[in-house]
């Protein structure tokens, strides 16, 4: 017992000090998941109030729908990406889906703007999103050889607090117009995409 105080291991912000162990690269990819959980939660955690409180939909049709868009995520994460992986590097998949969730993600908000809920293309959104979760952790992971379980503790609690302030962001925005959501979604992913195109390549260049 001892041991584990030593070690403060109860902390639940002890694992943000590895972040100092990681490269640049990593670092910066860490920011990226960070913002990425932002800009996906801030529209994910409104979705259920949104159709509930604005379009008065139907208690079993948010249940149809939400079991839907889990099941063409794991589709998406156990079969179609493990298609894509064959074919293309997990970077190159990362940023296509990305900018794919942009554009999912526009025509969203126009159809919602005009009074059409288009659930196939929300619930082909979500199945993006959970890609772009997954391959954030790994394409880090993979650089390191040894110590994964302290290098995606790191990444899990970038994502973690990235989702959570997202989610805190979603009501306050919901509460000041019902469409900030969606418009925040693709503000702050369009700014994602832009910092990868940008600036992970110096970052990669630089830890190598």
């Amino acid at each position: 017992m001892s041991n584990i105080k030593d070690n403060k291991s109860l902390n639940p912000f002890s694992t943000f000090r590895y972040i100092k162990e990681l490269d640049g690269f990593s670092k910066f990819f860490c920011l990226i998941i960070f913002l990425s959980g932002i800009g996906i939660y801030s529209y994910a955690s409104a979705l259920n109030y949104f159709f509930k409180f604005y379009e008065k939909v139907s208690a079993d049709t948010i249940g149809t729908f939400v079991m839907c868009s889990s099941l063409l995520a794991f589709l998406g994460t156990a079969f179609f990406l493990e298609k894509l992986l064959k074919r293309f590097k997990e970077k190159i998949i990362h940023k296509v889906m990305i900018f794919t969730g942009i554009i999912l993600m526009s025509f969203i908000f126009f159809r919602v703007k005009s009074g059409t809920t288009p659930y196939f293309i929300m619930a082909a959104y979500t199945m993006t999103y959970e890609i772009v979760r997954s391959l954030g952790n790994t394409i880090i992971a993979r650089r390191y050889v040894e110590n994964q379980g302290k290098i995606l503790g790191v990444v899990s609690a970038a994502d973690s607090l990235g989702n959570a302030v997202g989610s805190f962001l979603s009501g306050h925005l919901l509460a000041f117009n019902p469409f900030l959501p969606f418009i925040a979604n693709i503000g702050i992913m369009a700014v994602v995409l832009i910092l990868i195109k940008n600036f992970s390549r110096v970052f990669l260049i630089n830890s190598d």
